[in-house]
């Protein structure tokens, strides 16, 4: 499904539902500076973007072929397992592909089950009703469907007798089909999303909170002990500073972003808020993969944007700013064909030199040995001229194919560029 309710960079309430990266041997830093499972890479920073397939739209061979050897992790519905061994084949060469399964286990859907009897939700909501009324979230002792989604109930995910259901059932599901790992849509933050309130079991965001952190200790880690991989939709929760390492290292062993700098196909988030809510806030939840406490995490973040050339500058330059382990970037497909392939996915940035700076203020660069990113998350204002040279070039080539020493940004402005000398 997913579509969560997020936050407007001007404060409203709006409802809605990465590429590897490779490292250059040629010119590479201390060992224990990149992920050992990098080492091995010949090439720079490079996207391999991901594939969310919900619409359950037939794939034919011909898109198999070409996709499974450039796509990272690619997400399916519980009942197209039978794509699989297409998969496989065609990706036996591509060490970065992972297949893995649509699951939500803050709802069930009245909807299920699939074509075999598999469900979208953690658990089947025909048998949860009928065993276990109890594990349903209420208001006013009566379920709550969430907003927007006919058929979908909202589930107590702090009830532990639930949590461990999950678990059981998304494990046992992951692996008759043989999934890699787990996608969790809805990892949410808020009781206002959906909303949810006012509910019987919560009567505050933070407590809702401390539920779903008690729900991914139990689940994720479970998950993780089955030997499955496992990445939660964490949308929208920029808002709430700090929260996605909590998430994060309640046992979600990677993080993903469903509306990541653009929230449409049109211009995207500026810096804004303090703590920041807006651009820079968006860039750290791609930091905080490699320098949080559990590092070389992987991670999505998909951008909104579909044909608007800016939308995606600006986003694509957000990861780059971030980017120093195994996150992936995509823009959005309507979550049914394979989001588009742009020029840029093939370029080799070379070694990320460090982290970004913030040359002035909500103005941000990151030099790489072979490239650079910059930035402009202002809201407003003229443009920002900035001189490009530096200890690993001074000419480059932009977005746009033209030799240049300078950039001039306009807000709300992104560009990634390519090193000449």
């Amino acid at each position: 499904m997913n579509h969560i309710t997020r936050r407007s960079a001007l404060g409203g309430m709006l409802a809605g539902a990465a590429g590897a990266v490779l490292l250059n041997r040629g010119r590479r830093p201390r060992a224990d500076a990149v992920p050992v499972s990098l080492l091995s890479a010949t090439t720079g920073i490079k996207n391999r973007p991901f594939w969310q397939h919900f619409d359950s739209s037939p794939i034919s061979q011909a898109t198999i072929d070409l996709e499974a050897p450039r796509r990272s992790w690619i997400a399916f519905n519980a009942w197209e397992g039978h794509y699989i061994p297409a998969f496989r084949a065609a990706g036996a060469n591509n060490p970065y592909l992972r297949l893995h399964v649509y699951k939500d286990f803050a709802s069930t859907r009245s909807f299920d089950p699939g074509p075999g009897g598999e469900t979208s939700g953690g658990l089947l909501y025909s048998s949860v009703s009928a065993s276990h009324p109890d594990w349903f979230l209420t208001r006013n002792g009566r379920r709550i469907v969430w907003s927007g989604y006919q058929g979908t109930y909202a589930m107590d995910i702090g009830n532990s007798a639930y949590q461990k259901a999950c678990v059981n059932a998304i494990v046992a599901d992951g692996k008759k089909n043989g999934w890699d790992g787990i996608y969790l849509d809805n990892i949410l933050y808020s009781l206002s999303q959906y909303d949810v309130a006012p509910c019987d079991q919560y009567s505050s965001d933070s407590a809702f909170q401390a539920a779903y952190k008690s729900a991914i200790r139990v689940i994720c880690n479970g998950i993780a002990a089955a030997g499955l991989e496992v990445m939660g939709n964490m949308a929208g929760i920029r808002v709430v500073p700090g929260l996605w390492a909590e998430y994060v290292g309640a046992g979600l062993a990677g993080g993903f972003d469903q509306y990541f700098i653009c929230f449409s196909d049109g211009p995207g988030v500026p810096d804004y808020g303090t703590p920041p809510e807006g651009f820079i806030a968006q860039v750290d939840q791609v930091r905080y993969l490699k320098y949080g406490a559990k590092p070389y995490l992987p991670g999505g973040f998909q951008s909104q944007s579909r044909s608007d050339t800016q939308s995606f500058r600006y986003a694509f330059a957000g990861w780059l700013l971030g980017v120093s382990s195994q996150a992936f970037f995509a823009e959005n497909a309507s979550q049914g064909p394979p989001p588009q392939w742009r020029d840029e996915y093939d370029w080799d940035f070379g070694w990320f030199t460090g982290r970004y700076t913030e040359v002035q203020p909500s103005v941000y660069r990151r030099i790489f040995t072979n490239g650079m990113v910059v930035a402009n998350a202002n809201a407003s204002g003229g443009n920002v001229s900035l001189d490009l040279a530096n200890p690993h070039g001074t000419v480059y080539l932009d977005q746009d194919g033209t030799a240049t020493s300078s950039v001039s940004l306009p807000p709300k402005t992104g560009m990634a560029l390519r090193k000449i000398s």
